[in-house]
């Protein structure tokens, strides 16, 4: 049996460009630390129907799950683990579908008219120890605040 924890994509007309993400790796989080996750993404997408850049309709999602890598576990070694920080954000949900519960966490964007962009910003504080892995999906580009990182998943965070 199959589970699918990221929805469906029907009738797509417009597609945002990718998410630009950036965050500071180069060091071990402890609990009560403070990860910071900013994002921005131009206000104009592509139409498919017209192949014009056109102002987006709504935010694009920016999307992130948290898992938690579990020691000695026989069928599988990462468990969802959003439940474990403490989140600050102006606006998120959680997504806690019934297989999947603390899986996916959604952020809306602020609009920035003077620079036509969707701008994004998410704090997790830890607030137990372990190995962390987040996850943007494939809509994202992320960076380092050190240097680029051409990867679209960060893992080995320490709380």
């Amino acid at each position: 049996m199959s589970t699918d924890c990221s929805g469906f994509n029907n009738g797509i007309e417009e597609i945002p460009n990718k998410i630009k993400v950036s965050l500071d790796n180069s060091k071990i989080y402890h609990i009560g630390d403070t990860i910071t996750i900013r994002g921005h993404v131009s206000v104009n997408g592509l139409n498919l129907v017209s192949k014009d850049s056109v102002k987006l309709k709504g935010n694009p999602l920016f999307m992130i799950s948290v898992s938690k890598l579990i020691q000695g576990q026989a069928s599988y070694n990462l468990q969802y683990a959003l439940n474990k920080f403490k989140i600050i954000s102006k606006n998120f949900q959680i997504d806690n579908y019934v297989n999947c519960p603390n899986s996916h966490l959604y952020v809306s964007a602020t609009e920035d008219m003077t620079s036509k962009l969707f701008r994004y910003e998410i704090k997790l504080i830890p607030q137990e120890t372990g190995d962390f892995s987040i996850c943007f999906g494939e809509n994202f580009s992320l960076q380092n605040n050190k240097k680029a990182r051409p990867s679209s998943k960060l893992s080995g965070l320490r709380s």
